[in-house]
């Protein structure tokens, strides 16, 4: 990844999240997005898409958590 790293983190993740909490007709969309920022992201690497998300499991696990929390009508009560 290049200077563009955390943009494209932050990308992946969101990918990731909304393709976890759509409904099936986006589903197919929605995953060629998150197939394509994860191969911007391997580059020339000799890493897989699942090797990379595994990688980032404990980001994107926070990262829901934030998200669902933001999302709560009533707050981060």
């Amino acid at each position: 990844m290049s200077s563009e790293t955390p943009d494209l983190l932050s990308r992946i993740l969101q990918a990731k999240y909304e393709l976890e909490i759509c409904e099936e007709p986006l589903k197919a969309r929605l995953l060629a997005n998150l197939n394509t920022l994860l191969d911007q992201a391997i580059g020339t690497r000799n890493l897989s898409r699942y090797d990379l998300l595994e990688a980032l499991r404990d980001r994107m696990a926070e990262y829901r958590k934030v998200r669902r929390r933001q999302e709560r009508p009533w707050g981060s009560v």
